[in-house]
């Protein structure tokens, strides 16, 4: 069966009044008009957005070199998938886990192929229109918000005003954008504004931190950069997916990541040592 998780991890940033995608070398592949995404979500397709696979078939575009549905052949059994032609909606995020998902997109499985979707690994920073299709499809459970909570087919939030929080910049919507440097994560049902962490997708700060961690206070689970500099920030979320937000945690700033714990709406952990 073929995979694309390389493929679709190319795919690009989806955000403002166009979605661009790219290929491997970065140029222009394809720009889409958001104005196209307007429609019914239906459990097969919401504008550009399409599932294929079990009760959807194989309607996805070709594209030149023939890829269409990459869940029809070989040993695939008919599982759902999203088109193999990455068309409109879909982010590259950091590395494994839908890791730096963007404010305002949501994380979804490529395929509900239980050998190649394993807790968070073969996800995608998505537009929630990929969530609402699988939702409509029964398959909750192949989606989650950017804060790793189970996705209950609850919109994201859209608040109207944008509170002070010492030591944290929110961002999103009415808090606008974040810094350069930052990244604007987080917004979910249980954390209503986004907040700004390290860019770790395009600004690798100095040291050898890694940009994911895990949820621990064991020294051997540290953001360690020789410097004292980083903490591990984990999302707050519902007690069954505690364990996959732990798992899948934010190397930022010391001090951000105090004050996240301190007083990020919605909740945060900082855990980690200073050196291993």
């Amino acid at each position: 069966m073929r995979r694309f998780v390389t493929l679709l991890a190319a795919a690009a940033l989806a955000c403002g009044g166009e979605t661009t995608q790219q290929d491997d070398g970065g140029a222009d592949a394809q720009t889409l008009d958001a104005g196209a995404w307007d429609g019914a979500v239906t459990p097969c397709s919401a504008g550009p957005a399409m599932l294929c696979g079990g009760n959807c078939g194989d309607t996805c575009p070709r594209t030149p070199d023939g890829r269409g549905c990459q869940e029809l052949g070989d040993d695939d059994g008919g599982h759902l998938a999203i088109c193999d032609t990455i068309d409109g909606g879909i982010e590259w995020a950091l590395g494994i886990g839908c890791a730096e998902c963007s404010d305002g997109h949501v994380c979804v499985e490529q395929t509900s192929d239980p050998l190649a979707s394993s807790d968070f690994r073969a996800m995608l920073c998505t537009d929630i229109r990929f969530a609402e299709m699988y939702a409509l499809n029964g398959r909750t459970d192949l989606a989650r918000y950017p804060d790793r909570s189970a996705y209950t087919n609850a919109p994201l939030p859209t608040p109207g005003d944008c509170p002070s929080v010492s030591g944290i910049t929110l961002c999103g919507g009415a808090c606008g954008d974040c810094p350069s440097g930052y990244v604007c994560v987080g917004r979910s049902p249980l954390h209503p504004y986004s907040l700004c962490v390290n860019d770790w997708r395009s600004h690798n700060p100095p040291g050898v931190a890694p940009a994911q961690c895990v949820r621990s206070d064991d020294a051997g689970a540290t953001c360690y950069d020789g410097n004292d500099t980083f903490r591990c920030l984990t999302f707050k979320v519902d007690d069954a997916s505690q364990p996959i937000a732990d798992q899948y945690s934010l190397c930022v700033d010391k001090a951000l990541c105090f004050a996240a714990a301190a007083g990020y709406p919605g909740g945060a952990f900082c855990t980690g040592t200073a050196f291993p």
